[in-house]
């Protein structure tokens, strides 16, 4: 399962239309958001999503029903191109509790 812009996605399966028009929605709510000007946390947080996205694309890990992915594909270009100059996450090692 993949986590991306607040949604689950299956990686062993293709998704449907519907949870691909949800997340192509999502996707242009974070694209307007940051039009308007958001801070660099943010920014940074949806620039690791939109690089995650286009990552599992490229290689497999999330594929689409024919003529579903097309609009997800140009919101994560978008979004990469609007945070270009976001800085880096910086990775928070997480705490295993036994």
């Amino acid at each position: 399962m993949l986590s991306l812009f607040g949604l689950s996605l299956p990686s062993d399966q293709p998704v449907d239309r519907d949870t691909a028009t949800l997340l192509a929605g999502r996707m242009s709510a974070v694209v307007s958001t940051v039009k308007k000007g958001t801070s660099a946390a943010v920014a940074a947080e949806v620039r690791r999503d939109a690089q995650t996205y286009l990552s599992a694309r490229r290689t497999g890990g999330l594929r689409f029903i024919p003529g579903a992915g097309r609009t997800c594909d140009e919101g994560a270009f978008a979004l990469m191109r609007l945070t270009v100059d976001a800085p880096p996450v910086v990775y928070v090692p997480e705490l295993m509790v036994a």
